[in-house]
């Protein structure tokens, strides 16, 4: 009897050492469990991304629809990482658009990239045709941010200084030249140019277009509008939305 009982014991001990190693997983950055260094579940430590609650959420410093005279809205937001730290890719946005008495015209959904310390723009055109737009709301949820740790902003960009501004009684335009002084060449980068009132510094207007760039070389982009800006008085800041890497 005692003899079965060790028999079986030893069975059943050989059995969940099998069940055990069959079954057992390390404990890692994706089991959805808090576990080894992690401060959250799958983040912090020394799992590749951050803890949503040791970030501070990006902010959306404004949007706004620019409308032109032929009904034609464009939509120019601006969102900032405050975090010095921290970065995250493809951070997805919903952007809304409300007529006069509140109610929902348009949902537009896209992503955007979030350098640390840093605001990037958000350009929209032709969002909607032959409509008045009376609000435009972008929406981030804090949660489905992926931060990730970034001493500085690692991307590889292009200097741009804006030449001498033409501004036609219809069509305004101006062109940028664009600098790259790195080794590696860059392919399709798009640029964004904000139109500022000097005096109220409030945007006025809004252009994007792509630019090639070969190493250690220069390019001329030209961004162009349909009709005067609101102000002859005006600042332009240009931007590159190289993606991270």
């Amino acid at each position: 009897m005692a003899i079965a009982a060790i028999v079986i014991g030893t069975l059943l001990f050989l059995t969940s050492i099998l069940v055990f190693w069959k079954t057992y997983q390390p404990p890692s950055c994706t089991d959805g469990k808090q576990n080894q260094d992690e401060t959250g579940i799958d983040c912090g430590g020394s799992c590749p991304y951050l803890c949503v609650q040791e970030n501070i959420p990006p902010t959306v410093l404004y949007a706004l629809p620019l409308i032109s005279t032929a009904g034609r809205t464009d939509i120019i937001a601006m969102v900032e990482n405050k975090n010095i730290r921290a970065a995250a890719r493809k951070v997805p946005y919903t952007i809304k658009l409300f007529d006069a008495r509140g109610a929902t015209m348009k949902e537009i959904t896209g992503t955007v990239d979030l350098p640390p310390h840093t605001a990037m723009p958000i350009y929209v055109p032709r969002a909607l045709e032959q409509d008045t737009v009376a609000r435009v709301f972008i929406e981030i949820v804090p949660t489905m941010v992926a931060w990730y740790s970034l001493d500085q902003d690692s991307r590889i960009l292009p200097t741009i200084e804006g030449k001498p501004f033409a501004l036609p009684a219809d069509k305004p335009r101006i062109e940028a030249l664009v600098s790259n002084a790195s080794i590696y060449p860059l392919s399709r980068v798009p640029l964004v140019a904000i139109v500022h009132d000097v005096l109220s510094n409030n945007v006025v207007a809004a252009s994007a277009t792509v630019v090639d760039v070969a190493a250690q070389s220069e390019s001329t982009a030209s961004f162009n509008w349909n009709e005067p800006f609101s102000s002859n008085n005006v600042r332009v800041v240009f931007y590159a939305l190289t993606p991270l890497p």
